[in-house]
């Protein structure tokens, strides 16, 4: 789909198998990757990925941190600081980090990068929240700034990829109305 500068893609899958040239890898703000898709980003990466985090001083919230991706496809990790060790994602936090790791790709001439459904493990956001947020973050990228070019977004099944495109038209509906 086109909207903006680029174009917004769907995978359903686990996101390590893409071939962007980014991945957004979800962690807390010391660097410590968040259960499900960061750890296992951060395991299939390698050591060394997993020994630059641990190496690193904390981000901070909304913040975003860069390695390269070590043994996967992609050619960086863009790691994106949503949560604390102490507490769940919130809605802000994962919108500014995923601001904040769009505007990495931009400012290091990334043309693609898959976001994963971050945030929507039990206990955490609902998926509506999350594809809300994700969705108007990519929206906003695409009418800013002509990088990335492509945004795959990654879900883990096919209720969750309906449930972000029921956002998208509802948005595109309210837009050009």
């Amino acid at each position: 789909m086109r909207y903006g500068f680029g174009e917004l893609d769907f995978y359903i899958g686990d996101i390590w198998e893409l071939a962007t040239q980014a991945l957004i890898s979800p962690v807390t703000e010391d660097l410590h990757p968040v259960v499900g898709i960061g750890s296992n980003l951060v395991r299939r990466a390698g050591p060394e990925i997993a020994k630059e985090l641990a190496d690193h001083d904390p981000i901070g919230l909304g913040h975003a941190f860069v390695t390269k991706a070590g043994t996967l496809r992609a050619k960086w990790l863009i790691h994106t600081s949503i949560c604390t060790l102490a507490s769940p994602p919130s809605g802000q936090d994962v919108c500014e980090a995923l601001d904040e790791a769009l505007s990495v790709c931009q400012h290091m001439a990334i043309k693609s990068v898959a976001v994963p459904a971050m945030a929507i493990e039990p206990g955490e956001l609902s998926v509506k929240v999350v594809a809300n947020l994700i969705v108007r973050s990519c929206f906003r990228s695409f009418k800013m700034s002509r990088l990335p070019e492509r945004i795959v977004l990654v879900v883990p099944s096919p209720y969750v990829e309906r449930e972000f495109k029921y956002v998208i038209e509802d948005i595109l509906d309210k837009e050009y109305q």
